[in-house]
């Protein structure tokens, strides 16, 4: 074992819950016993006070009773002032239109959309053939008498004829694929349970495939062969990844002619590719895995096509036409490597090149014939905003056209089509907001300096008229290489309306600026992500966007790491943080690998068996990091059946952190007992939880109206 523990018998004590009603006084927070749980590493020995809070069962009395009150003494805090969580709540519901219809895709002749009606917690799901149309798919209905239940991904095999989606029931994302048949017959529903939720059908229709996740690790790591009518037990295994750092995802190829198979870490990856018209082939290895190199792989007409970093730090674009003896020196260049632009993605089509690129930390989209090396843009309003690609389900290879999707932080989503030959673009679909007026805020992009010198972008969006007297909420997440768009937010109108600036902080760790932008923020250089943030609110707010006196902070999972770390190395320049879903000890997750996705998340945080790695770690890691200080507000909310962060990080967090606060503001846990990493399921659910996070801000501030 890499290290060992030492536990002793525990027991839980929590203050008196009693006279909540009668008192109107709020009472003392849950106290959890201290256990020492010693932890040896390296020679190093931390002790754990709050272990016991893990079960893995998720059943233990005195866990379930703590977490009760955790919950209840919430309940109290937001019962016992001004409470503005019911006034939010009905403003993001009114926000909803009675009615939206998103864009359809077609395969074939069939087409696929859903309507999103106010009051349901899900959309629904219709097929359609010309102008007739019918329902396919009623997630409300499944969900009906449920505590949690989501459905997604709606993939109809090639003859129209059936449909896979698939659900999960409780939040840990172990999804059951279920197959619904379209046609007459009324067949029996197939369901295939243990997935990741990934389906690519077979050319013939009766096949699909899936890939199996492991039921303790969660990591996806098996590919199967499923035959409609039989049984799971008799599907055939096609593939296996052994390494527990890599995480299989499969697609079908935008010719339809592949099942690409991805097998990916964070540093490398290698595909595979199966004929779907030959199922019972072997699959193929396209290019070998090998350190720091990672491509992603696409096939059209006769040609494969790989997005590649090998000697390209930022990604260039590649072809293999004669791909039967497949050599990394034998591709074709389309797209060069440029260090200042960083490409992210690709469609193509019979005339053209489409990439979707990063230059400056803004995205755009580049155009340019095939065979030519001269590339044109697509015209983008504004100076801060996100833009993406379509993807190749709502790509046609024969016309000249293309999808992509647009909005920033004061222009609601808009999918525009573009026309490749004439370079036109026009409006598809406009999302519906009402009572929301663009025309009454004002978007800015800054640059402020980091504490090494490095620029740091950031995104801002207020009401016309806003100064230095104006609260101001600040966001980042900084992990992965994932950007934080400059897209619009429909949940932060509230806030918006009564005053609040928001701030996005682009820091290292994102991908915003490039690959070297990432690399910059993980493993051994964690630390910029923090620093980047924290000097970003200073420099933000010296600028005059914001009141020093009403600084609030917020971050979501590797974001919640974030939040974690800015509270213990600058606490006093923070009125209140919203931490959720945090990933808080991250060194003990990390040191052990029976918890799900550990294994691969080694690339990203390190390896805590090797010395170097561990002591870093160590350095940031918010659980061990927590001094005796006095800290700002925090609202921490976790869901008990959490697959990507423990339930217990935010628990232990939360405990720890009173016992050393030195302050009197409130440090809140919000548990949601049935729930994965999104929160509870569904629409109002999920506009349910903001609205409470946002009550928060306004209770800490004080009495902060229309």
């Amino acid at each position: 074992m890499r290290f060992f523990y030492l536990i002793s018998f525990f027991l839980i004590n929590f203050d008196a819950m009693s006279g909540e009603a009668e008192t109107g006084a709020l009472n003392k927070f849950p106290i959890a016993k201290k256990v020492p749980f010693e932890m040896v590493q390296h020679g190093d020995t931390r002790t754990d006070n709050y272990y016991w809070l893990r079960d893995d069962s998720r059943s233990s009395e005195a866990l379930l009773a703590h977490l009760s009150e955790e919950n209840r003494y919430t309940d109290q805090w937001f019962q016992l002032g001004q409470n503005y969580k019911a006034e939010i709540l009905k403003e993001l519901l009114d926000q909803i239109p009675e009615e939206e219809i998103s864009i359809t895709f077609y395969n074939g002749k069939a087409g696929y959309f859903s309507k999103m009606f106010r009051g349901n917690e899900h959309p629904i799901y219709f097929q359609k053939f010309g102008a007739s149309e019918k329902v396919i798919f009623d997630p409300n209905a499944k969900a009906h008498g449920k505590q949690y239940y989501e459905a997604g991904i709606i993939e109809p095999s090639p003859s129209n004829a059936r449909l896979a989606l698939y659900e999960d029931m409780d939040g840990r994302r172990r999804f059951a694929i279920r197959i619904i048949s379209l046609s007459s017959n009324n067949e029996p529903e197939d369901l295939i349970t243990g997935t990741s939720g990934n389906v690519v059908w077979s050319s013939d229709s009766d096949h699909f495939f899936y890939v199996k996740k492991d039921p303790i690790t969660l990591i996806a790591n098996s590919v199967y062969l499923h035959r409609i009518g039989t049984s799971q037990e008799k599907d055939k295994l096609i593939f296996q990844e052994k390494d527990q750092e890599f995480d299989i995802s499969i697609s079908r190829s935008a010719s339809t002619e592949y099942l690409l198979i991805n097998s990916e870490s964070t540093d490398s990856n290698e595909y595979y590719f199966i004929n779907l018209s030959k199922r019972e082939a072997t699959p193929r290895l396209f290019l070998k895995r090998k350190a720091k190199h990672l491509y992603y792989l696409e096939h059209y007409e006769n040609s494969f096509y790989l997005r590649s970093n090998l000697d390209a730090p930022n990604f260039k674009l590649l072809a293999a036409k004669d791909y039967k003896e497949l050599r990394e020196d034998a591709f074709e260049e389309i797209v060069p490597h440029r260090k200042d632009t960083y490409l992210k993605d690709f469609l193509v089509t019979r005339k053209f090149f489409i990439t979707e690129v990063y230059k400056d930390g803004l995205p755009a989209i580049a155009v340019r014939v095939k065979g030519k090396a001269k590339e044109k843009f697509v015209d983008m309003p504004g100076d801060t905003y996100s833009v993406s690609l379509m993807g190749t389900k709502y790509l046609d290879y024969n016309k000249d056209s293309f999808y992509f999707r647009y909005s920033s932080l004061n222009q609601v989503p808009t999918i525009f089509q573009f026309d490749s030959k004439k370079l036109k673009k026009q409006i598809v679909w406009e999302k519906q907001v009402p009572n929301f007026n663009s025309a009454d805020y004002v978007v800015l992009r800054e640059f402020y300096r980091s504490r090494d010198g490095t620029q740091v972008p950031a995104s801002l969006v207020m009401k016309k008229g806003s100064n230095s007297k104006n609260p101001i909420l600040f966001y980042g997440y900084g992990s992965y290489g994932l950007n934080s768009e400059a897209e619009f937010r429909e949940t932060i109108i509230p806030l918006l309306k009564r005053g609040f600036v928001f701030c996005i902080l682009h820091v290292r760790g994102g991908g915003e600026l490039g690959r070297d932008w990432y690399e910059n923020g993980r493993m051994h250089k964690k630390l910029n992500t923090f620093y980047d943030f924290n000097d970003g609110v200073e420099e933000i707010i010296a600028r005059g966007f914001g009141a020093p006196d009403k600084i609030f902070a917020m971050g979501g999972s590797a974001g919640g790491l974030l939040m974690g770390a800015i509270a213990n190395l600058e606490p006093s320049l923070y009125k209140g943080i919203i931490a959720s879903v945090p990933f808080m000890d991250v060194l003990t997750t990390m040191s052990d690998p029976s918890i799900p996705l550990t294994t691969f998340e080694y690339d990203e945080w390190g390896d805590p068996s090797i010395a170097e790695d561990y002591f870093y770690i160590k350095s940031y890691s918010p659980y061990d990091n927590i001094k005796r200080q006095a800290y700002p507000a925090m609202y921490v909310s976790s869901s008990l059946f959490d697959s990507q962060v423990q339930y217990f990080e935010p628990a232990k967090y939360v405990a720890k952190l009173r016992e050393y606060n030195e302050s009197a503001e409130p440090i809140l846990l919000r548990m949601n007992m049935i729930g994965g990493h999104s929160g509870g399921s569904g629409s109002i659910n999920a506009l349910s939880e903001i609205a409470e996070e946002q009550s928060f801000l306004f209770r800490v501030i004080g009495n902060l109206v229309k």
